[in-house]
């Protein structure tokens, strides 16, 4: 999947964090991965961070589960374009 403006408040506040929510309930194919696409300057490092923040803050289901959550943000990467 790719998401164009991710780094943008949209993709922050609404996307990752459903993407997540999908993730742990094993809602997403194995082999799911995301591209995140935007004008920024990131890195996949920073891009991961961001994502894992926003999912802390936003996500609807509590708690956030750790393991689900770094094999989440394993499969993003980053795109600047």
């Amino acid at each position: 999947m790719v998401i164009f403006g991710a780094t943008g408040d949209l993709s922050g506040r609404k996307l990752l964090p459903a993407l997540y929510n999908l993730a742990k309930q094993r809602s997403l194919p194995a082999g799911f991965a995301v591209v995140g696409a935007a004008m920024s300057d990131v890195t996949d490092d920073a891009f991961r961070k961001l994502a894992s923040d926003k999912i802390h803050q936003f996500s609807r289901t509590k708690p956030i589960d750790d393991r689900v959550l770094e094999a989440f943000l394993s499969s993003l990467s980053y795109v600047k374009v």
